[in-house]
Parts: structure tokens; sequence; C-alpha cells
């Protein structure tokens, strides 16, 4: 998420920097590329405001490539950086759905199994995220029968940063692998000023070729063509930093500023 009140410079290099250092922590190649693959609600676009240049990126210099729903990022002394649209879209049960790589719209409010078709009919990515309480009592049953209908590359899981670091996974997650489905992390910023800093710390990893012309469709390949769980970076909140993080949002909820 791109949120409004973040410094869009601040993110990109918070991004870049975390991934850096993923990469050389695990001695990734030198034409290791970062992907930030953006989730945005409903009336929401960034990516359109980056592309057209309405919100300033700073040192960043933002390329088009051949498809829509990309953008490169380029910054001197930076990793190369790969924006990929999508949105988040709310279900009729209170589950959230991502659609990855993709420019389409789609309705909030619909039934799941309706939204998950939808997506996939758009060609686009779907997970199915983790959050706080989105998971529990009857959401889950709704979630489990999901799962078991679903084939590898139907749909994924996302895990996130928000999770409590010593909290054990959740079911759903073991569920998905004996399904052979796999659970896509990434960092979910809460609309909280001190998020910016995330960016890029919770991800995945996948070995393959991403062309400048085409790389959300290189990364949506790639994904798709997983049989394994891909090797995962970053960890969930600590305790102290978790439950402030809820408080917050909480707060932001009763004042009527949630996202």
């Amino acid at each position: 998420h791109l949120h409004d009140g973040f410094d869009v410079p601040a993110f990109l290099d918070a991004a870049a920097a975390n991934f850096a250092a993923v990469a050389k922590h695990l001695r990734l190649p030198d034409d290791t590329i970062g992907c930030l693959l953006l989730v945005e609600c409903r009336g929401v676009d960034y990516f359109a405001r980056i592309a057209d240049g309405t919100v300033s990126t700073g040192a960043w210099r933002v390329s088009r490539t051949d498809e829509p729903v990309s953008l490169l990022l380029r910054r001197p002394g930076a990793l190369p950086t790969v924006l990929v649209a999508g949105r988040q879209i709310v279900c009729r049960e209170g589950l959230e759905v991502l659609a990855l790589a993709t420019r389409a719209e789609f309705e909030d409010g619909m039934p799941l199994v309706d939204v998950v078709g939808a997506i996939r009919a758009a060609g686009a990515l779907v997970v199915v995220p983790w959050g706080f309480g989105k998971w529990w009592f009857g959401r889950r049953q709704v979630l489990d029968d999901l799962l078991r209908s679903a084939q590898p590359g139907d749909i994924f899981l996302g895990d996130n940063g928000n999770r409590a670091r010593l909290a054990p996974p959740p079911a759903a997650f073991r569920t998905a692998a004996r399904r052979r489905l796999l659970i896509l992390p990434g960092s979910d910023l809460l609309p909280l000023p001190w998020e910016v800093a995330r960016a890029g710390r919770n991800g995945f990893v996948l070995q393959g070729l991403v062309s400048a012309s085409h790389p959300a469709r290189d990364l949506a390949h790639l994904i798709r063509k997983q049989n394994v769980q891909p090797q995962t970076f970053g960890r969930g909140e600590a305790l102290a930093p978790f439950v402030r993080n809820q408080i917050a949002m909480q707060l932001r909820k009763r004042r009527g500023t949630a996202p």
C-alpha cells in the first residue's frame, strides 16, 4: 500500500534499501531487481499518479514499459525497482482479496467466490491475504471452502509483516501447504506515519528472467510456474510494535479515518 501521508521518495528509498539488504544477505546475483506489487483500494491510484508525474518521486526516474501495469524506477546508487499495479477488494464476507498485476477495477461487496472469479477472468493473480481477525469465526469456514476447491496456481495466500512474530502460523497456511497452494508474503504497510520505513521489508524471492519491457507479465509467469514454496524474507512484528499498531489502527477507525 502507498497511503496518503506517505512521502513517495521516502517510500521508494526504503524499499530499495530493504531489497538491497536482502540481496546482500542472500547473496543474490548482481542483476537482481526489486519488485513492488501495489494493492490499492477502490478510489486510490498512486500507480497512475506516479506514471503521469502528478506526485513527486524525488530523485527517482520513472520509465514506462510496454505494458500498462508496470513502471521501471531508477535512482543512482539504488537497486532498480519495478512498480506493478494491483487492487485490494473487500468481499461481502469481510475477507480481503488482492488482484496482482492488473489495472482492472473490481466492485467491493461481492461474495468471495465471485471476486476470485472476476480477478481470474481479468488475467490477474489472486491472493487472499492474512489480516488480524480476518480469518476468524465464520470467515475461516468460507476461506477453508475456497482452499479445498482450489488448484495450485488458481489462488495464493498472503502473509505479511503485520502478523505478530511469535504467533503460530494460521491454520489456513497448513491447509494451503496440503493443497500445494503457495504463500506470497508482503510488507502490507499500515496507514501510520512510521510504517513507510517497512516498504520492501517482507517478500519472496524468484529466480528467473524479468524483462524491462514486460516485467509484470514475466513476474506473473514466474509466480504461476512455481511448484514449491519460494524463498521468503522478513519477519513479523515484535509484540510491543504489534500491540502499538493495533491500538493505533483502532483509534484511527474510531476517528473515521480508516483506509
